[in-house]
């Protein structure tokens, strides 16, 4: 892939990994829609959703990366000097017009936030204007320019952010595993000899059959995209090629990918989801 888009790739991928790791991978197709068993498809958030100033963070992505001298750094830079920040550094050498639209994004952003504390004082009546919570994501001591400070904010409070994220997400994986073995011993404990039997011979079976599945490969990694090449490349016995692989998922030819491109990538691994409970 091309340099464009790997700033926000790098940030969205942790998100992007909520969606296997969140709560347990479903082994069945789900049974016809019923009102009072119909959840909230929390497992895949969106972006909005996990990051407020997501719309701030988007524009100033597209913006660098129109800018050829930031999109050539940021294709050759590590991806810890990404996640740290570092890559801000190379705010110095964008160019001018670059600059002006940035800074023209962070006077917005500033004013959206005012706004939002204002909004928060006349709800609740009772908040010191003075000691109002900052958001940690843009420089408020200069709200004039957007500087290396305000790039570096960004990147490392939407890293934070994601961490977060996927650290809430882990505890309601764990505590939804603990539920469910809770309610399994109640069940057992409420059998009798011979329908215990059963229902643990029924366990083994779901088990064993979630054991055997085909292995659902991590969200964006080479094996990943490996997989995807091999299911759709005619070329027998080609090597894996990244950017013959962009080009071909490349569907409208406008050298991104956009939303739907990108779900299409992942559609053997949704498929691994669903075999187990097919079977």
């Amino acid at each position: 892939m091309n340099g464009n888009g790997r700033l926000v790739v790098l940030l969205l991928v942790a998100g992007m990994v909520q969606t296997i790791l969140g709560l347990p991978v479903v082994t069945q197709k789900p049974k016809a829609a019923e009102k009072e068993e119909k959840h909230d498809d929390s497992n895949v958030e969106r972006m909005e959703n996990i990051i407020e100033y997501n719309k701030y963070l988007q524009e100033v992505v597209s913006v660098l990366e129109s800018d050829p001298v930031f999109a050539d750094k940021l294709q050759k830079a590590a991806e810890s000097d990404i996640r740290s920040g570092v890559i801000a550094q190379e705010l110095e050498y964008v160019g001018h017009h670059v600059r002006s639209r940035l800074d023209e994004l962070k006077r917005v952003e500033l004013q959206r936030l005012k706004e939002l504390a204002t909004k928060q004082f006349e709800l609740t009546n009772e908040i010191d204007r003075d000691h109002l919570k900052i958001s940690e994501h843009v420089d408020h001591s200069n709200p004039h320019t957007f500087e290396i400070e305000d790039l570096k904010k960004l990147i490392l409070k939407t890293s934070q952010d994601l961490m977060e994220n996927d650290r809430r997400r882990r505890e309601e994986f764990k505590q939804y595993e603990l539920q469910k073995e809770f309610e399994k011993q109640e069940k057992l404990r409420n059998l009798d000899e011979e329908h215990r039997k059963t229902y643990e011979e029924d366990l083994k079976r779901q088990q064993a059959k979630h054991d055997n599945h085909e292995k659902i490969h991590h969200p964006g990694n080479k094996a990943q995209l490996e997989e995807v090449w091999k299911s759709r490349t005619t070329w027998d016995g080609q090597d894996f090629d990244p950017k013959t692989f962009f080009m071909l998922h490349d569907l409208d030819g406008n050298n991104m990918w956009d939303e739907n491109e990108v779900k299409v990538l992942f559609i053997n691994e949704l498929n691994k989801m669903y075999q187990a409970g097919s079977a």
